[in-house]
């Protein structure tokens, strides 16, 4: 345990000091992060009857949006975890949240369900993407009983 740091909360040992959110924040951060899931799916499953007449298409149409989202999370996961051990968390944290963001954006201004599906793979790689560097945050900062209380923490807020 020679690399670890005391942070000055003192209730805390952290790998990795955090200078501006301190242990408490960057759990609440990374739990945060954690919640981009079940708000992509949980605000959008209750509207999924209504699209059909909205876009005038098939219940299988609409299906197919959550199909996708779910198929590319895990796309996202897979391709984006690596990136971000390889490239640096905060480069690829980044691009992550600008799909994330720009997918949820354009998924709501979306004017023909092929759109939605579209934007929502975005949406997805994006969310993917932030919840493999959240789960690899964990794993850098805290370590011990620390990390799997944290890990507990941060997934049960989060689902």
């Amino acid at each position: 345990m020679k690399n670890h740091k005391i942070h000055p909360d003192k209730e805390t040992i952290l790998l990795v000091p955090q200078k501006y959110l301190g242990s408490k924040g960057l759990i609440l951060f990374i739990s945060l992060m954690g919640m981009f899931i079940p708000l992509s799916i949980d605000l959008y499953l209750p509207a999924m009857p209504a699209m059909t007449d909205y876009f005038d298409t098939t219940a299988t149409m609409v299906n197919l949006t959550l199909i996708a989202f779910y198929f590319f999370f895990a796309i996202g996961v897979i391709i984006f975890g690596p990136f971000s051990d390889k490239y640096g968390r905060k480069a690829i944290l980044i691009l992550c949240l600008i799909f994330y963001t720009a997918g949820s954006i354009a998924s709501a201004l979306s004017a023909s369900i092929l759109q939605l599906i579209l934007f929502r793979v975005f949406q997805s790689l994006g969310a993917g993407g932030i919840m493999a560097i959240s789960t690899a945050m964990i794993k850098d900062c805290f370590s011990g009983k620390l990390k799997s209380k944290v890990l507990a923490i941060v997934q049960a807020m989060g689902y």
